[in-house]
Order: structure tokens, then sequence, then C-alpha cells
């Protein structure tokens, strides 16, 4: 059954990948999506309770954890919240805006929860084994840690420098050196890179991945985009991330008054998987958390 649920997972990746080019048309700017881009979910909401108020810029702050559900709506907190949801579609929007990419968030209690959530599901349903690191944030490591500790026979090894790839796409690496990657690599990438800011080559690093075999064969690309988020970086997922990982408490929060972490994916299925791990888990964030990150989004423009 583990060998099934591989196997559909990576021609789902490959599926996406295929379709994320194909499909869509070009968003709006940042500034209207930042704004905007929760109206529908607002819209369904009202339509719900029987309101007829007009779209809240700055939602109530909803603590409940339990609902009254009908018609789809919200339940128990750690499936379904209404302010995390609105919050999932802004930063949805915004890392989709300006390209063509179908973009989905999924908000988390921590980056360091994100990240674990990242690896399990590339380890557990999508068929990867092992997990190329090199530098960068120290709790990524910390996380990679735990796993190991749980996981038998898992491998970190160091993600191949961007001059080690180029001399292997090219064919001038020489025929003895083991092809520095291999099906089942998770290629990790920060960029920038903390703390000295190192920019990776995601291009790259998805030619390398597809030389290897790509998502049919468990290679993936991850990035950690957290020192760069949108807007001054955007369209990793149409360059060649199958996964974007954010510490939303640094930049995208903006107040050191926000714990917490997001995933963006690029597909219906991997969302899905991923959303049911999050409730079985309970790695959600609070009320207060979505509520204050949403808050930042709306005005991230002005960074």
């Amino acid at each position: 059954m583990a060998m099934v649920a591989a196997m559909r997972s990576r021609l789902i990746f490959s599926s996406c990948r295929a379709l994320r080019y194909a499909s869509g048309t070009p968003r709006d700017a940042l500034a209207t999506v930042a704004v905007h881009a929760d109206a529908q979910h607002d819209a369904r909401a009202r339509a719900r309770d029987g309101s007829h108020h007009e779209l809240d810029i700055a939602p109530p702050l909803g603590v409940s954890t339990t609902f009254e559900t009908a018609d789809g709506g919200p339940g128990y907190s750690r499936a379904t919240a209404p302010t995390r949801e609105r919050c999932e579609r802004v930063l949805a929007s915004i890392e989709a805006a300006g390209g063509t990419a179908d973009v989905r968030a999924l908000l988390y209690s921590s980056g360091a929860a994100a990240t674990y959530a990242a690896l399990h599901y590339l380890l557990a349903e999508a068929g990867a084994t092992r997990l190329c690191i090199s530098g960068g944030y120290h709790g990524t490591h910390v996380v990679a840690e735990q796993l190991r500790r749980i996981r038998a026979g898992l491998e970190i090894a160091p993600l191949p420098a961007e001059l080690q790839l180029r001399s292997w796409l090219d064919g001038s690496l020489a025929s003895v050196e083991a092809p520095p990657v291999r099906p089942g690599d998770i290629l990790w990438v920060e960029t920038p890179k903390n703390p000295a800011c190192e920019v990776s080559d995601v291009v790259l690093y998805r030619r390398a991945a597809d030389a290897a075999g790509g998502a049919a064969a468990g290679v993936f690309v991850v990035v950690d985009s957290t020192f760069a988020p949108p807007p001054a970086q955007t369209g990793l997922l149409e360059r060649g991330a199958d996964l974007v990982m954010h510490s939303t408490t640094k930049a995208l929060s903006g107040h050191s008054d926000a714990l917490g972490g997001a995933l963006l994916v690029p597909c219906a299925e991997a969302y899905a998987a991923l959303r049911a791990q999050r409730t079985a888990l309970g790695a959600v964030p609070g009320s207060l958390e979505a509520w204050l990150l949403l808050r930042s989004l709306r005005t991230l423009e002005l960074v």
C-alpha cells in the first residue's frame, strides 16, 4: 500500500507540473489581491449565515474552536477556521500575483512545523528517501534530525553545489563519479540563505531534479523563501519548486508578534494530502496568529 501511495503522489506532481504552464490566466497586481483575494470566501460565508454586510477587509477575530456546521461551513478549528482560510487564500494569491501558476497555501503553527510537514509528506507519501541540504537555517536541520530519529534509514546528505550540477548536466562531470542527484532525493534549497543571504539558482535545481527522473522518481525541489517572501521573490512554483516554505514569523508577518509557517503547493491533490496530515497532527496556527498575519499581508506591497 505504501508503494502504491508513493507512486500515486509521484504521478500527481508530474501531472501538476505539466498542467502548471498550460492553465490559468495572469493574476491581478499584488496590491489588489492582498485586499480582495478572500472576497469570494467571505461571500460564501455571508450566504451561509444569511447576512448582507460588505467584505470585511479586517475580518472579526473569531476565537471559537467549534462551530455549528451546515452546507460545508467550518466544524472544528483543527480542520477548518474562517480567518485561517481567508489568510491562506490571500497568501496563495500573493504568491501567484502576476503569474499563471495555480497556487494553494497552508498555514502552520511555526516555520518548523511547516518544514516537518513538507518533509513528512515527501518521505512518507511521495517516494523520497534522502534529504539533500547544506547550511541555512539551523532549525531546518533540527527538524531533519528529529525525522531521522523516527524514520530508520533516512539519509541526510549535502546539497550538490551549482558548479557540480552544471558540470553534470553539460556532460563534463567525470563518468566515474556518482551522479550528484539520484532518485529519491529532496533538494532543499534555501534562497536567500540564512544568515549571509547567498542566492541559489532554482531553475538549475529543477533541471537537475528532472535529469534524475523528477517526481516520477521521487525527486523534489523544496524552496525555503523565508528571507525573500513576496513581493521580493515570487514565481518559485513556476520556476520549478514542488513546494515553497515560509516562516511567516519573519518578513511576512513583519511585526514580531505572530509565530507561524506556510507551505505553498501547486496542485489540489498535494494540497489535500498535506491538509489531511495537518489536521491529523494538529499543527495549525491559532486564530489570533492567522488574523495578525492577514493584517500584515493586506499592506505587504508597502514594505
